[in-house]
């Protein structure tokens, strides 16, 4: 998905602006029976101006609940399980499913320990964000350890736009090779501490690398860095219907090094 802000986090006080508006918009569009709510940046802008709120970086209010920085608030989630999609340029829905929008990952697993192969470098000077564990990922070769293939790294940032969703970034993309010489895309979703993994951001996953690779099986891979700083690795099915998507299997590692 596309990241209009530099910020990792958001602040209490922009969340609960950005609470206060979208709520505000949410009550505008809902109708009792519907279960797709269109609206695009200018009906943001409206909101934010009808409250008075001081908001510059207004994309980043839809990018906050769609990506899982954020829940959307209660007020909205008591009228059922919504969720935030992308409906191309500027553009968004509110889309009600039929699930839970984020998927409540297992905390409780076994860590299995993998012996830490980052350079001690990189270890000093990296930071705590998302491409830091990606880049830890890399050098340990745990997406071949959990994925069971052998794995390539094709390109971080991977951007793309997807007819009637619009602008779409993948964290990390791999491609893996068989025994049999059989090749897959591997689009992978990256989380730090409390971010969420959500169905939109997994059907972000699958949708344009099969445009993009349709001779590949596509497995989506979510990996969460936990707050012990383990690394909790998700595999999902390939649906691109948001009330079909499922998780599939699930590892912990524990990045370990000896004294």
């Amino acid at each position: 998905m596309p990241k209009p802000s530099t910020d990792t986090d958001v602040n209490n006080n922009d969340l609960k602006e950005y609470d206060q508006v979208i709520i505000e918009l949410f009550d505008r569009l809902y109708k009792q029976d519907e279960t797709k709510l269109p609206f695009s940046k200018k009906d943001i802008e409206r909101v934010v101006e009808d409250l008075q709120l001081d908001i510059r970086n207004i994309p980043d209010i839809a990018y906050t609940y769609r990506t899982g920085r954020s829940l959307l608030p209660a007020d909205i989630l008591k009228r059922g399980h919504w969720a935030i999609d992308g409906a191309g340029k500027g553009k968004y829905i509110f889309v009600k499913l039929n699930r839970l929008p984020y998927f409540d990952l297992p905390e409780d697993m076994e860590k299995v320990a993998i012996l830490d192969a980052t350079p001690q470098v990189v270890l000093k000077y990296q930071s705590g964000d998302e491409q830091a564990m990606l880049a830890r990922i890399r050098y340990n070769r745990l997406v071949d350890t959990f994925i069971g293939l052998t794995a390539y790294q094709l390109q971080g940032h991977f951007r793309t736009t997807v007819q009637g969703l619009g602008q779409v970034e993948i964290d990390d993309l791999y491609l893996g090779v068989d025994e049999d010489g059989n090749w897959a895309a591997i689009p992978i979703e990256g989380k730090v501490g409390d971010e969420r993994l959500g169905v939109i951001q997994i059907r972000a996953l699958s949708l344009p690398v099969k445009d993009q690779f349709p001779g590949l099986k596509v497995r989506p891979l979510g990996i969460t860095l936990l707050n012990d700083g383990s690394l909790l690795f998700v595999e999902f099915n390939d649906q691109t219907d948001l009330d079909s998507i499922a998780a599939r299997r699930y590892k912990r590692y524990e990045l370990a090094r000896e004294v």
